[in-house]
């Protein structure tokens, strides 16, 4: 593979270093570095030695290696956007540790979006237009609420992976830093999606479509706040389309005022909350509702929304308070041995925890290190060791 050799130099630069003392430290001679240079190429067993003397991140063994470097960009739980650039080095690590361990064979997305990346250039900010330019790409409705289903196949068809995960527990959320609650890996053209099972199911359906839509976005804009605040509006109009809204609350008449009969938003809330799966809440209604202009923030149907129908919801609705059941400590091995039985080898939930699948099976086929799958959920070492030989006397016997 080609290299950067100017990257290689700038590092040795910033160490105070010549490429002929380089050469000293790997014990070959300066003709093996004129070679490098006619060829642009350094051997990939060289780029080991110079990343263990270096003490080189997996992002510069990338570039030396000609490999597009791993970028990555969080979703906050203000709906704030933190690039790769404003995170600590430690987060920056974490980053990189998580996505080896679970998104290296990210595929490339081989679906083309130069029409749809054209026309949405030329909507501007006009919202409810782009979320309807999406729909047409992937042939989604445009009467009703974008379901889980319908931004699984979109991702589908953009080779793109998106699984929930704990961030708290794989030490995704760094005291002191912003609360991430998603995650949007890039590289080379393709992309991956983590999202934080730590949310309402409203959240992180949203924090998925958000992350999505940013990959329409990625070669067309800069990252930006007013990027985020009209992806926002595009997802708000995906999941609450503005027909959808009048049909279904405002009796087919936007003109009408169903502020003035609460009682009956709220029964209709409660019928489509059980109809869509759970993916819509009363404060994503609100917003969107005045996102397309059909209320005011100041209006009674607004603040009933949002706060009041919210905080019954959440006294009321079990389902509505956190997303999945992964949200406890696995520093317990006997905690990670019940989760695994209780649903990630559940038959009812086939397909709902790939990424622990994954884990548990490059775990025993060694490709997962003891020490790597502790550190993941904070796990002391000796039990990650109980742990595997559980877990494998367990495959022996049914194997018998």
């Amino acid at each position: 593979m080609k290299s950067n050799l100017n990257f290689l130099r700038s590092i040795l630069t910033e160490k105070g270093l010549k490429l002929t003392a380089l050469a000293d430290q790997l014990e070959i001679t300066s003709q093996a570095i004129s070679g490098w240079e006619k060829d642009g190429v350094i051997p990939t067993r060289r780029v080991a030695q110079i990343a263990n003397l270096l003490n080189l991140s997996s992002q510069q063994v990338d570039r030396l290696m000609g490999v597009e470097p791993l970028h990555f960009s969080y979703r906050t739980k203000n709906g704030g956007h933190v690039s790769e650039n404003q995170v600590s080095g430690r987060m920056k690590s974490r980053s990189e540790i998580i996505f080896d361990r679970f998104f290296g064979d990210l595929k490339k997305n081989t679906y083309d979006l130069k029409a749809l990346n054209c026309n949405i250039g030329l909507a501007g900010e006009d919202f409810i237009k782009i979320a309807n330019l999406i729909r047409k790409e992937f042939v989604i409705r445009g009467d009703a609420p974008m379901s889980d289903d319908d931004s699984f196949s979109i991702l589908s068809k953009l080779n793109v992976k998106a699984f929930f995960m704990p961030f708290n527990q794989i030490k995704l959320n760094v005291a002191g830093e912003a609360d991430q609650t998603a995650v949007l890996y890039s590289r080379d053209g393709s992309f991956s999606i983590l999202v934080d099972s730590d949310r309402t199911i409203d959240e992180a359906h949203f924090d998925k479509l958000h992350e999505m839509i940013h990959i329409f976005f990625f070669e067309i804009r800069d990252q930006s706040k007013e990027l985020e605040d009209l992806i926002d509006k595009i997802c708000g109009e995906l999941v609450y389309p503005k027909e959808y809204i009048i049909d279904t609350f405002f009796d087919g008449d936007e003109t009408s005022r169903p502020s003035f009969n609460l009682k009956k938003v709220r029964l209709t809330f409660e019928q489509e909350y059980r109809n869509r799966r759970f993916i819509i809440s009363p404060r994503g209604l609100a917003r969107a509702m005045r996102d397309s202009e059909l209320t005011t923030r100041n209006s009674d149907l607004y603040v009933f929304l949002y706060k009041e129908l919210n905080e019954i919801f959440k006294q009321d609705t079990p389902s509505f308070s956190k997303f999945g059941r992964m949200n406890f400590s696995f520093q317990d091995r006997n905690a990670m041995i019940d989760f695994y039985k209780n649903h990630v080898e559940n038959p009812q939930c086939i397909n709902t925890y790939p990424l622990y699948e994954k884990l548990k099976s490059d775990f025993l086929s060694e490709s997962l290190q003891p020490s790597d799958f502790a550190d993941t959920f904070g796990m002391k070492l000796s039990d990650a060791m109980i742990l595997k030989a559980i877990w494998r006397n367990e495959a022996k016997e049914k194997s018998e």
